[in-house]
C-alpha cells in the first residue's frame, strides 16, 4: 500500500472516491441507528419520561401500577391542551390522529431492571410538568413503603424521543 497520492494518478482519484462512497455508506447507517423525529407543525409538545431502576426481586407490577396512574393523573390535568393542538391540525389536514398518552415499559438499562412511563408535555408548561410529576412521584413513594422497597434511588426525568 502505498503512502503517498499524487492527485494527478488515477489510482489517487478512485481511492478517494472510494473513501467518500465508504464515509457515506457509514453515515448512512449510521444516521439509520438514531430515533429521528420530527414534530407535527402547529404543534407544540414534546415527551419526557420518568424512570425509575427497580430492586432485584422488588414488586415490578406495583411499581408499574402505582406509578403510571400517578402519571397519568398529572397528564389528565394538561391533556385538554395538547388535544387542542391536535384537534387544530385535524382541521387543517383533514386527517384524525391519535391523540398522545402516556405510555409505559420495561427495559433494562446498566443499573438494572427499569420501569419508565414516557408523557407527552406541552413544551411551554415542560418544567412545571416535569415538577408536579416529580413531586407525584415522591410523594407516592414517601407514603407507600411497599413501593419505595420495589425501587432502588431516586426516579430520574428526561427529555424522551419517541419513536
Amino acid at each position: 500500500m502505498k503512502t503517498s497520492i499524487n492527485s494527478g494518478s488515477k489510482p489517487a482519484r478512485i481511492f478517494i472516491v472510494a473513501l467518500a462512497m465508504v464515509i457515506g455508506v457509514v453515515s448512512v447507517s449510521v444516521a439509520q441507528e438514531l430515533p429521528a423525529f420530527k414534530q407535527i407543525p402547529g404543534t407544540e409538545y414534546g415527551w419526557h419520561e420518568i424512570a425509575v431502576t427497580l430492586a432485584p426481586g422488588g414488586n415490578y407490577k406495583l411499581v408499574q401500577d402505582k406509578i403510571f396512574s400517578v402519571v397519568n393523573g398529572v397528564y389528565e390535568q394538561y391533556r385538554d391542551r395538547i388535544e387542542r393542538q391536535l384537534g387544530g391540525i385535524e382541521r387543517q389536514i383533514e386527517i384524525q390522529l391519535k391523540s398522545p398518552t402516556p405510555d409505559a415499559k420495561l427495559q433494562l438499562s446498566d443499573t438494572g431492571a427499569e420501569f419508565v412511563v414516557r408523557y407527552p408535555v406541552d413544551i411551554r408548561t415542560a418544567s412545571d410538568i416535569d415538577e408536579r410529576v416529580t413531586r407525584a412521584v415522591v410523594d407516592l413513594m414517601d407514603r407507600d413503603a411497599e413501593l419505595k422497597s420495589a425501587i432502588v434511588g431516586l426516579p430520574k426525568i428526561r427529555a424522551a424521543i419517541k419513536g
